[in-house]
């Protein structure tokens, strides 16, 4: 797109290919950005949406941007919705496939709403990465919707939320709701998970409000662990690994509620509720559990 300016790109097939030397995509550099895929295959490095920092020469380029996908398919290294005002996603169809996804930047409001189609990270995928800024939401509210994540961080280093009411939501290896650390108010850094439809299937662990320091991170020295929040009013959620409410850390333990209304909670693994199970010496967390309907 225009770098300072507005742009707008409309791909109804063919296929768009950016991928030579790191080749990437911006829609909405410093400027305004729409880019709508109906059908075709985009292929690129990096797919940024709502501008970029260049870390090369300490230079910020804060436009906004929108991406809506109807059809097609979208291959990226990496997913980037986080450093203009407002960058926003919408997958309505067709098949997005990233290895890295970041939402949310120190300066970004960030949101991806999915209504159908699939997306797939194969690596680590953040809602809520940076700063005090504006939260970055993930919206799942399509029945056909399916989203698959190897690892899903909600609440990074950044207010994150997601909302899930219909289709399948599945993680094959760690989810944290709240990796912290918890530094101001609870909206500056902390995790939501809303799942009010739909399956949620965890393959591995779920933690919820991460310890500050944990195995081979040596954490944020002074500062609280991280802040998570789960709320499970319908639908069916799987953990075939543990569930940790309140992580314990080396400098300092997480908070981690978990609210069951209704909908069906089903846990393979072990139950941690203000510890994780780690070796002694570490930092306890605080964990809750409020059952108030629903099967556990």
């Amino acid at each position: 797109e225009d770098a300072s300016g507005d742009g707008t790109y409309i791909m109804n097939g063919g296929a768009l290919v950016a991928e030579d030397n790191g080749s990437r995509i911006f829609v909405g550099f410093d400027g305004h950005g729409e880019f709508t895929l109906n059908d075709g295959a985009v292929s690129t490095a990096d797919l940024y949406v709502g501008g970029w920092y260049d870390f090369g020469t300490n230079t910020g380029h804060y436009g906004t941007g929108v991406f809506t996908q109807n059809g097609g398919d979208v291959s990226t290294g990496g997913l980037y919705l986080d450093n203009g005002p407002d960058s926003e996603y919408n997958l309505n169809g067709g098949t997005l496939t990233s290895g890295f996804g970041s939402l949310g930047g120190g300066n970004s409001g960030a949101v991806f709403n999915q209504s159908g189609g699939t997306n797939t990270n194969t690596g680590l995928f953040i809602v809520g990465n940076g700063g005090a800024g504006p939260s970055a939401i993930y919206t799942i509210d399509g029945a056909t919707a399916v989203a698959n994540f190897h690892d899903l961080w909600v609440g990074g280093f950044g207010y994150g939320e997601m909302n899930q009411s219909e289709g399948d939501v599945n993680v094959s290896h760690e989810m944290r709701v709240g990796d912290g650390p918890d530094v101001g108010i609870p909206a500056d850094r902390s995790g939501n998970y809303f799942l009010s439809g739909g399956t949620l299937d965890n393959a591995g662990r779920l933690i919820v409000g991460v310890g500050n320091g944990v195995g081979v991170n040596p954490g944020s020295p002074g500062e609280p662990g991280g802040l998570g929040f789960f709320e499970q009013s319908d639908g069916v959620h799987t953990i075939a690994g543990d569930l940790i409410l309140g992580q314990s850390g080396f400098i300092a333990g997480g908070t981690g509620t978990y609210t069951l209304s209704d909908g069906t909670l089903h846990v393979m693994g072990d139950t941690f509720i203000g510890g994780s199970g780690l070796p002694d010496g570490l930092q306890d967390g605080t964990g809750t559990f409020v059952q108030t309907g629903g099967t556990h």
